[in-house]
Formats: C-alpha cells, sequence, structure tokens
C-alpha cells in the first residue's frame, strides 16, 4: 500500500478545527452570561430548566473543544513526522547508494 500524503495539507486541516474549538470555547464561556439573563426571566421554573440546559451545553461544548484540540494537534504531529520522513528519504536520495558523495 503506497500513501501519498501532504504535510501542508494536514497543518491546514487543523486551522479549522482550531477556529471551531475557539468558538466552542467562548460560546462555553458565555453560557454564565446566559444564565444570568435567564434569573431575571421571573419564573424559577423557567430559570432551573435553562440553567440545566446551559450545563449540558457546556459540559457537550467542551467535549467537542477538547477532541477538536486534540484532533488538531494529531494532524500537526503527523504532518511534522511526514515532514521529517520526506526530508530523510530526500537525503538518502541526494547521498546515492554508496553513502554521501566524496
Amino acid at each position: 500500500m503506497i500513501l501519498q500524503v501532504d504535510p501542508t495539507a494536514l497543518t491546514e486541516a487543523g486551522r479549522p478545527l482550531r477556529d471551531a474549538v475557539e468558538v466552542g470555547r467562548k460560546v462555553e464561556a458565555a453560557s454564565g452570561e446566559l444564565a444570568g439573563q435567564l434569573a431575571r426571566c421571573g419564573s424559577e421554573q423557567v430559570r432551573r430548566s435553562a440553567e440545566d440546559f446551559l450545563r449540558a451545553w457546556a459540559v457537550g461544548l467542551r467535549g467537542v473543544s477538547d477532541r477538536g484540540a486534540a484532533l488538531a494537534a494529531a494532524l500537526d504531529t503527523a504532518a511534522a513526522g511526514y515532514g521529517d520522513a520526506e526530508d530523510r528519504i530526500r537525503q538518502q536520495a541526494a547521498s546515492g547508494p554508496d553513502g554521501p558523495p566524496a
């Protein structure tokens, strides 16, 4: 099996993931503000229901953000590994079968 991997494309794929992680973290942080707004709505039942929803939502967002950050880091690591492998192959090819030129 032959793999063709573009390390630059791997790195570029991580950028939108990191952007999504940042948005998820901002939304999670804003849930406190949303809860504060709902606290003034006048209905204890609505407030409690909304707080329960926001708490669950924050947990879900945190999990998605954590997984997105881990995937972006894995893509960067893979890109670096493939880039290093390509460099080694180029160096070996340049040195020829008998080693580096004299």
